[in-house]
């Protein structure tokens, strides 16, 4: 015979379940305790101090603080481009302005030099652009240009106009 047949014989069926009961009871009552001292221990070694917790709590600032930095230090940089760029398109718009200006005493002398003559309107206007010529460091063929006009009569609109109209009569009795 084998064991459990063995005690089957021997113990009756009620002593069994009991047994088999009271084990089951004594297995859980040592699980319970089990997960009772684990739960103290964890609790023992993962509890922090206040002063742990304050640390912990000081770090997250300065870690919020350093992203605020960074995204600041990005939004400078982005401003630091954009000032870059303006000073360059102030640059390039100073060059055509000196182009520009150029030009026009190129054209104004021509023109006023052939009348021999030249109006107050015009002359304050040229020395206008010829202080802030000079101010942007310009120098050369328009200081020359300029102190051709500067010798000319000064004389009123009407008289200019007077001149236009007699010089193109001169040139429509030429052709």
């Amino acid at each position: 015979m084998s064991a459990i047949e063995e005690l089957l014989t021997n113990v009756d069926i009620t002593s069994i379940i009991f047994y088999i009961f009271l084990f089951f009871f004594a297995f859980k009552g040592a699980v319970e305790v089990a997960e009772f001292f684990y739960g103290k221990l964890k609790g023992f070694f993962t509890t922090r101090s206040s002063e742990q917790n304050e640390i912990v709590d000081i770090k997250d600032s300065l870690d919020e603080i350093l992203n605020e930095i960074a995204l600041i230090k990005l939004s400078l940089e982005a401003y630091n481009e954009d000032i870059r760029d303006i000073k360059e398109n102030i640059k390039t718009d100073e060059e055509h302005l000196l182009d520009e200006i150029r030009t026009t005493f190129k054209n104004q002398h021509h023109k006023y030099t052939e009348l021999g003559m030249i109006n107050d309107s015009t002359l304050d206007d040229l020395s206008k652009k010829f202080e802030y010529y000079t101010s942007k460091g310009g120098n050369g063929y328009v200081v020359t240009l300029f102190d051709d006009i500067k010798e000319l009569q000064v004389v009123s609109d009407a008289e200019i106009y007077k001149r236009e109209n007699e010089l193109r009569k001169e040139e429509s009795t030429d052709d």
